[in-house]
């Protein structure tokens, strides 16, 4: 059982990278906004993409449409 850990757990690490890879993807449209809230002490760009994607924004290319 403990040779499978290893494997498990870089299985993990290779699926947190490709989240992480789609998350910056998908906050390119939200540069501006992201790079402003991460001025704020102890807001980082995780936290700032957690508090976008919270907030319902929409990407610029998008807010014309509504």
């Amino acid at each position: 059982m403990c040779r499978l850990h290893p494997g498990h757990i870089g299985h993990l690490e290779e699926m947190i990278a490709k989240l992480d890879a789609q998350i910056e993807a998908m906050m390119l449209p939200f540069r501006a906004e992201r790079d402003l809230l991460t001025t704020i002490p102890g807001i980082g760009p995780l936290a700032a993409a957690a508090v976008l994607s919270e907030s319902g924004m929409t990407a610029p290319s998008e807010r014309g449409r509504q």
